[in-house]
């Protein structure tokens, strides 16, 4: 309870003192005169992205011995995103596991590889685009850093016995499931071809979602160069790090401190940001909390 507290209170303040730097009245500006057209084909990346994930999660489910329909894992998905809002790092993506039939031994572990994959995904994609755009000492530390902090929690996932007990403990696997937990990580994460499989759809997953962000980025300013969307897997990957309830405050300093460096105003990026959050999270939350309320839902044991 301190703890999420805690991540609370920095969430707030961390935020608060971004729009105070990235300047209120620029900001309100900024958003006030968007092109509603140009932003409105943004949108079309949740219906999208959201059924590629949902395709992923599927096959890994299967690979686990769990056969569901697209239509269930969609929703799921959705819903997934719904909790994860309010929590650090997407934890709240485990949510899913209540909304489908099985066995939650069997079903948790496919949601934390389906994380790690995306976040794999991720840092290829970002040592890329850094790779191509960016000279800065700066930046390839932070990408540096952040790749070894997944590094290491992946390994720590997949290796280290107190992961377990907790899992034990928060979700209910009872002792007799602990093998079967085990067995399904250990599983998945040798099985090549899975892996291959889950990183291309986590990348084509990312494809669809940086190129509606364009629209978003010249929704702003159609003067702006479309590359600016470059920004996008660091300010992610970064908003993974569990400091900040769902990586509020996180990714917007990243995204504004990577537009500064191209030359163009912190203010601009804060509010690139910003809308990303709306279309690519806020919104696929609405439709979340929307099928678990009134989706006919019911949470499984």
């Amino acid at each position: 309870m301190k703890n999420s507290v805690l991540k609370a209170a920095i969430t707030v303040i961390l935020f608060l003192f971004i729009v105070l730097v990235a300047n209120p009245e620029r900001i309100l500006l900024l958003i006030g005169n968007v092109d509603l057209r140009m932003f409105a084909l943004s949108l079309l990346a949740v219906p999208l992205g959201i059924c590629v994930r949902a395709v992923k999660w599927r096959i890994i489910l299967k690979d686990a011995g769990i056969g569901i329909g697209f239509f269930e894992s969609l929703r799921a998905v959705f819903i997934g995103i719904f909790y994860s809002l309010f929590t650090p790092a997407k934890s709240g993506e485990l949510a899913r596991a209540y909304y489908i039939s099985g066995r939650k031994s069997r079903i948790i572990p496919t949601i934390i590889y389906d994380r790690v994959t995306d976040i794999i995904s991720l840092i290829v994609v970002a040592f890329i685009l850094l790779f191509a755009f960016l000279g800065s000492g700066f930046l390839w530390l932070l990408a540096a850093f952040t790749a070894c902090f997944f590094a290491s929690l992946i390994a720590f996932l997949k290796l280290n016995e107190r992961v377990m007990n907790v899992f034990e403990r928060v979700f209910g696997i009872d002792e007799d499931s602990r093998t079967t937990f085990s067995r399904v990580i250990a599983g998945l994460f040798s099985n090549r071809r899975l892996a291959s499989k889950s990183i291309m759809l986590s990348l084509l997953f990312y494809t669809i979602i940086f190129s509606f962000a364009v629209p978003i980025l010249l929704s702003l300013d159609a003067g702006l160069n479309p590359l600016l969307v470059s920004a996008m897997p660091l300010a992610i990957l970064i908003g993974n790090i569990p400091v900040t309830i769902s990586g509020i405050g996180m990714r917007e300093f990243v995204t504004a401190f990577y537009f500064e460096k191209f030359g163009y105003s912190f203010s601009l990026g804060f509010s690139f940001s910003l809308l990303c959050f709306v279309v690519l999270t806020l919104i696929p939350g609405v439709v979340g909390y929307a099928f678990s309320v009134f989706g006919g839902y019911r949470v499984r044991k």
